[in-house]
């Protein structure tokens, strides 16, 4: 029932065979490690991006709670990871653009996946980044 899925995932671009396997023994790999998705279309789209995203930061959230608990032991990595938030006014295009110059700046690092081309004492960091209008007045007021 796996290749169904990874077939699936191939079909879309999530991931790719790796090579060097036949049959049931086929590795793959993922082709990325970025995921950016919006509701827009139609009404099952949307749909079906609330749920994703409801999964996905359900699971964002569950591990830098993890991460709470044993940042302690890595006090390296604590003073440069946490949280951040930031408030500007801005245009659609102008979003479009930060979400387009946060892509490029994680791109610089894609091709770390291959741990041969990771550095001595990189760790795998996850960022997670969202953004949304502020609508507690309702949407379209500025607050």
């Amino acid at each position: 029932t796996c290749s169904f899925h990874l077939r699936q995932l191939a079909k879309y671009g999530f991931v790719e065979e790796a090579g060097g396997g036949a049959g049931r023994r086929r590795p793959w790999k993922t082709v990325n490690r970025h995921i950016s998705f919006s509701g827009m279309g139609g009404a099952e789209q949307t749909v079906a991006a609330r749920e994703l995203s409801t999964v996905l930061m359900g699971r964002w959230f569950a591990r830098h709670e993890q991460w709470r608990e044993v940042e302690l032991a890595y006090p390296e990595w604590a003073e440069v990871t946490g949280a951040s938030q930031f408030v500007a006014f801005l245009t659609p295009e102008e979003q479009a653009s930060v979400q387009a110059e946060i892509r490029d700046l994680f791109g610089r690092f894609e091709d770390r996946l291959d741990p041969v081309l990771r550095p001595p004492g990189s760790r795998q960091v996850e960022t997670v980044v969202l953004s949304h209008l502020r609508v507690s007045y309702g949407v379209g007021h500025d607050s």
